[in-house]
């Protein structure tokens, strides 16, 4: 990531104490109970938690106006086509609508996902886009803050008292207006020390995403998948987002790593009748595979939802990602792929919980992967595994987590409907 220069940090400052006296006004103003706007992914994608649940309140709850919040025009375009409420997020119309909305719903940050400068006395819903393995938040940065200089430790705290919309979190956190979400009461200990929030803010209702993978819809590339390769073994590799990769060289790039040897990696997917998926992380979306016609990359572009792609997988291959916790509710077979563990903990991001508490068939190379996937040599991860990290197994998140918001979001009104 681009990092911020001490110039332009100095103007940013300059502007903030100017926005100051505006910011602490809103906090006194009433806002519209009525009126939700959502984000997701900085603004780039229409995606994830908030898209589950945006879609859930326009077609079971029509007395809620949800407003979409865009920063890229291709998402504008996108849902402005198919007629749902969208705004881009600095238009004069965008600014009108964070500045009445009572609730915020995001999935990456309040500033990235929407204009946090307007939104001081909004309630946030923070739908964090995984459950925790690898720590995240406060924890992530007491982490990283061992390697800062002092300098960039006062910048930090000037920041937060002259840009206060940009801890925006906190804030809400502080005042009783940020709540997230956990799939299990195993997590929610991890998020009350990543967000600094008392038990009650953390909803143990389940991700609204994962209601897709209960969806009787396929996506298209499925369909095509079949009738191309006579119904293959769908393999689907989704590796998590390494700190250092970006740091260093901006991309990472698996095939590069763990003795990968193309010929016989698809000569097996050719005798074993597989179709290799591969779908990097956002922030590595411009790797692609080109190493044979049974190794695909998958993009955003190849599909509506992403999980109602992942639920028609058949083995899924990983190694920290979250969709570890999202797939076991699928009841297929997971294989893990750690194959720098140990790198991965000491220069990116150490763990919440032992790595072996992840059930399923652990590779450490290319070969050894191969070797499990020509061979079959995977389960199904045990009932038990699957009750630890998902207390719920029925696509009812939604629901759940909109008749929890209801009193909060109208504390003074019936919560009957």
């Amino acid at each position: 990531m681009k990092r911020e220069s001490t110039v332009s940090l100095v103007w940013k400052l300059v502007k903030g104490i100017f926005f100051l006296p505006t910011w602490h006004r809103q906090d006194g103003v009433n806002r519209d109970p009525n009126l939700w706007v959502f984000g997701a992914w900085r603004g780039e994608r229409y995606a994830d938690n908030s898209r589950a649940l945006f879609e859930f309140v326009l077609h079971h709850h029509p007395e809620i106006k949800a407003v979409w919040i865009a920063r890229s025009e291709d998402v504008f375009r996108h849902l402005d086509e198919q007629k749902l409420p969208v705004v881009m997020a600095d238009s004069r119309e965008g600014v009108e609508m964070q500045r009445k909305a009572s609730v915020a719903v995001i999935s990456w940050g309040i500033n990235e996902d929407m204009d946090a400068r307007y939104l001081n006395g909004a309630k946030i819903l923070f739908l964090w886009h995984g459950m925790p393995l690898k720590k995240i938040g406060k924890d992530e940065m007491a982490f990283k803050t061992n390697a800062r200089s002092r300098w960039k430790q006062f910048k930090t705290r000037l920041r937060e008292r002259v840009l206060p919309y940009e801890c925006m979190l906190a804030v809400a956190a502080r005042k009783g207006r940020l709540v997230t979400v956990s799939t299990a009461p195993f997590f929610t200990p991890f998020l009350q020390s990543a967000w600094l929030l008392d038990r009650p803010f953390i909803w143990e209702v389940g991700m609204p995403r994962n209601d897709k993978l209960f969806d009787v819809g396929h996506e298209k590339m499925m369909e095509i998948l079949d009738r191309e390769y006579d119904k293959p073994v769908k393999v689907l590799y989704m590796p998590t987002f390494r700190d250092q990769c970006s740091e260093v060289s901006g991309c990472f790039n698996p095939f590069e790593r763990a003795g990968f040897q193309a010929d016989s990696f698809c000569k097996m997917l050719e005798e074993q009748n597989m179709v290799f998926l591969y779908k990097g992380h956002f922030m590595d979306q411009d790797n692609r595979v080109a190493y044979g016609e049974r190794m695909l990359t998958v993009g955003d572009n190849d599909y509506d939802d992403l999980y109602r792609f992942v639920k028609d997988v058949d083995v899924l291959v990983t190694d920290y990602s979250s969709i570890y916790f999202d797939f076991l509710l699928c009841r297929k077979p997971i294989v893990l792929f750690p194959f720098d563990l140990d790198d991965y903990v000491a220069h990116s991001r150490p763990f919440y919980f032992d790595y072996k508490l992840m059930e399923g068939k652990k590779v450490y190379t290319w070969h050894e992967l191969e070797m499990v996937l020509r061979n079959r040599d995977y389960t199904v991860p045990s009932d038990k595994t699957v009750a630890l990290f998902n207390h719920y197994r029925d696509g009812q998140c939604c629901r759940r987590l909109f008749d929890k918001m209801r009193p909060w979001a109208f504390p003074t009104t019936s919560t009957t409907h």
